[in-house]
């Protein structure tokens, strides 16, 4: 069956490293849905989160491949209901035709905050998991949408 999967890599924080990652994904035709980087505590090191569709059969494939890479330090697959995983988007909205108080509701609504605002447009953010952004979008006239970014997901285990 077909699934969404979390993987948590700690690799060496050297150039060349994430597209040694990436290309082992494309070597064995894997897909990434999600990928974010970012160092961890320790600068010599940073924190890969993929996120990948596939059976689980493919994921331990993936698995076993990213262990034998010199470059990864620690592997750890995420388990849905063990983890947090949350992404941030960023919506720029065109204010020229549209109700102040309609964008304020929903940004209120979607626990957002403003981060920017000039006279013909509101840069507002959002943080949640891939659900609450997905429901924001659709909630959204999507002409009121003057430009959208979203970050990916990051993750970590709650389990201790």
């Amino acid at each position: 069956m077909i699934k969404t999967h979390t993987i948590s890599i700690l690799v060496k924080n050297e150039s060349g490293v994430l597209q040694r990652l990436s290309s082992l994904f494309t070597r064995r035709r894997f897909n990434i849905e999600s990928i974010t980087v970012g160092k961890s505590i320790n600068e010599k090191f940073s924190r890969v989160i993929i996120v990948t569709t596939c059976n689980d059969k493919k994921v331990v494939q993936i698995i076993s491949q990213l262990g034998k890479m010199i470059d990864v330090l620690e592997i750890e697959y995420l388990i849905e209901n063990e983890m947090i995983a949350l992404e941030l988007a960023l919506v720029k909205v065109d204010m020229k035709n549209t109700d102040r108080k309609f964008i304020l509701d929903i940004i209120t609504r979607f626990d957002g905050s403003i981060i920017d605002e000039r006279k013909n447009s509101i840069v507002f953010g959002i943080m949640g998991d891939t659900h609450k952004i997905n429901y924001l979008i659709r909630s959204m006239d999507s002409n009121l949408i003057l430009d959208f970014s979203r970050t990916g997901i990051t993750a970590m285990s709650i389990e201790v």
